[in-house]
């Protein structure tokens, strides 16, 4: 600048930055305890911004599928069964245009190539005025409770066709109410 008399000038400004850098700082640490409490958790936990464009992946996500959490980003329909892919995509679709919590079972490939399934769920955050900003998913592996659900529903369905086939009947007691339950077999023999 030019001073009044004539002479060249220059004019600095001055900025406490402190209060910036300490809210910076609180912000980083923040960060770094968000990412370690989904680093602990044993689900795969994301987020995603209000289209629903994974921008997080937790570190469980590249344990499981051996991929780098930077590559999820673009490859995660490589990971998922390709027959769930279209069920995936309508009812995510869905979602986002309803901006309601997501819940869905599909299999992810592991890291050696095999799928286990996993129950997906998704919550949007909203802000103050009711429009989502962000969300958040976790990804719990449910493959061997769903073994298990599969292997009692086949015992069952095989001791109904015996009992049936042998035309035995079935009840049931239950010593702390006192209940009684039987099928129509039970029924039929004890009138």
């Amino acid at each position: 600048i030019t001073l009044p008399d004539g002479r060249p000038g220059v004019v600095c400004y001055f900025y406490d930055l402190s209060e910036r850098e300490e809210w910076e700082r609180r912000l980083r640490a923040s960060e770094r305890q968000l990412n370690d409490l989904a680093d602990a958790m044993p689900q795969l936990v994301w987020s995603g911004t209000p289209d629903g464009t994974p921008t997080f992946f937790n570190r469980r996500w590249t344990e499981y599928t051996g991929v780098a959490a930077d590559e999820l980003v673009h490859r995660w329909p490589s990971i998922v069964h390709p027959d769930d892919l279209p069920r995936i995509r309508a009812a995510w679709a869905a979602t986002l245009a309803g901006s309601a919590p997501y819940e869905i079972e599909f299999r992810i490939r592991r890291h050696d190539g095999r799928f286990r399934r996993f129950l997906v769920r998704a919550s949007p955050q909203h802000d103050s005025g009711g429009t989502v900003y962000r969300w958040f998913g976790t990804c719990t592996d449910v493959e061997d409770s769903r073994v298990l659900l599969d292997e009692w529903q086949r015992s069952t369905e095989l001791l109904t066709s015996a009992t049936s086939a042998a035309q035995l009947g079935v009840f049931g007691y239950e010593v702390a109410s006192g209940a009684v339950t039987c099928d129509g077999r039970i029924r039929e023999l004890w009138g």
